[in-house]
């Protein structure tokens, strides 16, 4: 029916239905598009041109998938390895554009035939006819042009015609122009090439093709782009490399490693300054954070502006994370991100003593927290309160916070990396006699200070001989060993809170 025209095709299946219909055979008929997407309107709208066909199947070119399973049949490898193998059929479906009947001639001189009679191609022969470096890097192109491909395919029977449409025309576009430079413009979706001034524009079914084709040879270092002039930042200048990528399987979806540094760095970031906006505002639960709000900043506490640092950062990660393919991000913003990232992180976690009392401050509960303040101990102001002496002098020299009621009935002292091991027996002793009053978190990050508080009791035994008998003191003093999550504090401060 492909040789006549949609009308007459009609009237002729309309002449023969009662024919067709009684007849014990199954009839075929052969369309082209035209005929095809008549009928299938038809069926949509329930005319009865749709009765004429109990099925009607568009037929669409091979696949990648499949034409790389058919060289695969007939081919036959001494020498090359697995790996070796696929680049050359991938370097085969390149230069047949991905079409079988192309693919066909193309292996005709190629072609032998087995004892048994089976028809193959000798892969060893076509290797010593072919330019290594042309087939490298035609492997690569075919591998991430299939992905693309595969990508933005359409799904709908109907739209079959523009998967064969689109393919057909980026394979145009890379054969014309492997070797040249060319400038791409998002906004009008026209390709220039700077030496005849030729324009080659594309409809906007094709346009996320060519610019994931591009995004995605860029990525892999076969494409070299740059930005033309700020006035137009999307108008894209690109240049072949002559490079080949040095991975031998390339998947499109999977991030390069600086791509997944910074996106494994930039998630963590959100989480933990999440975390510290949760912890710091009696969140119950944990959860997943992916955005910083302005009013999660924390900077008060952090001394970071870590809002900034996410909006700075948050269209590179969209970039690489949201599309279907990520997008090129050069080296130097990676880089450049992953250093800011990597510095900002760090310095969240060497204001954790602060960080920690904030949040043990906004959670403790003295007697209902009838004004309970949160001081920060530094010169020319001192804030704990106690009467012994030796105690005041080690703490005083020391960054720490207090956090005490109004009228001085009890007090949390916060420290990082204290040795109160160090003090005197009689001092732990004092510590251990004050334990209604007075409480005290160690946060400790070296582990010859994860250790409890202790201080020896001298008994005299026999013959007036000293034995020095150690005793724990643990009603008041707490450690907590410091993670990098900072929810992990909440046990001892559920303890802390079962004294007060």
């Amino acid at each position: 029916m492909d040789k006549l025209d949609d009308n007459t095709a009609i009237k002729v299946i309309k002449k023969l239905k009662n024919f067709l219909s009684y007849s014990n055979a199954n009839y075929i008929f052969i369309s082209d598009q035209n005929l095809y997407k008549k009928i299938y309107d038809a069926n949509r709208q329930k005319e009865i041109e749709a009765t004429l066909f109990s099925h009607y199947i568009f037929l669409s070119d091979s696949t990648y998938t499949e034409l790389l399973e058919y060289l695969k049949q007939i081919t036959d490898s001494s020498e090359l390895a697995t790996k070796d193998l696929l680049k050359y059929y991938n370097y085969i479906l390149y230069k047949a554009n991905l079409d079988f009947f192309e693919l066909k001639k193309m292996l005709d001189g190629l072609h032998h035939f087995s004892e048994d009679g089976k028809e193959y191609i000798d892969c060893d022969e076509f290797q010593q006819t072919e330019l290594s470096i042309d087939i490298d890097r035609k492997n690569t192109i075919v591998q991430i042009l299939y992905q693309v491909l595969e990508r933005y395919k359409f799904t709908q029977p109907m739209q079959q015609q523009k998967n064969q449409d689109n393919q057909e025309t980026v394979f145009n576009f890379l054969n014309d122009n492997f070797n040249k430079d060319y400038s791409y413009d998002i906004n009008t979706k026209n390709i220039t090439f700077p030496n005849d001034k030729e324009k080659l524009p594309f409809a906007d079914t094709n346009e996320k093709h060519i610019f994931a084709l591009l995004e995605s040879l860029t990525r892999f270092n076969l494409l070299e782009r740059t930005t033309i002039n700020s006035s137009t930042p999307n108008l894209y200048s690109y240049k072949w490399t002559g490079k080949t990528s040095t991975t031998d399987s390339i998947l499109l979806t999977e991030l390069l490693p600086e791509e997944q540094k910074f996106v494994d760095l930039y998630t963590q970031y959100i989480q933990l300054v999440g975390d510290i906006f949760d912890l710091t505002n009696n969140a119950e639960n944990k959860i997943t954070h992916e955005e910083i709000k302005p009013e999660e900043d924390c900077s008060s506490i952090t001394a970071i502006s870590s809002y900034n640092d996410y909006n700075t950062n948050r269209d590179t990660f969209i970039k690489l994370t949201k599309g279907k393919i990520p997008e090129k991000i050069s080296i130097d913003v990676l880089n450049k991100a992953i250093t800011l990232l990597t510095n900002n992180t760090q310095k969240i976690y060497d204001q954790k003593l602060k960080i920690c009392s904030e949040i043990i401050f906004s959670r403790v509960l003295l007697e209902g927290k009838k004004k309970v303040i949160l001081t920060q101990q530094n010169s020319g102001q001192y804030t704990l309160l106690s009467t012994i002496t030796q105690l005041r002098s080690k703490i005083l020299s020391i960054s720490n916070f207090v956090i005490y009621k109004n009228d001085n009935s009890k007090q949390i002292v916060v420290t990082l990396d204290f040795d109160y091991n160090n003090l005197s027996d009689e001092v732990k002793k004092q510590i251990d006699e004050q334990k209604s009053t007075m409480y005290f978190i160690n946060i400790v990050t070296d582990e010859k200070l994860d250790k409890p508080l202790k201080y020896n009791a001298v008994e005299k035994i026999k013959k007036d001989v000293e034995k020095s008998i150690t005793k724990t003191v643990t009603e008041n003093y707490f450690i907590y060993k410091f993670t990098n999550d900072f929810w992990s504090i909440l046990p001892i401060i559920d303890q802390l809170n079962d004294k007060l």
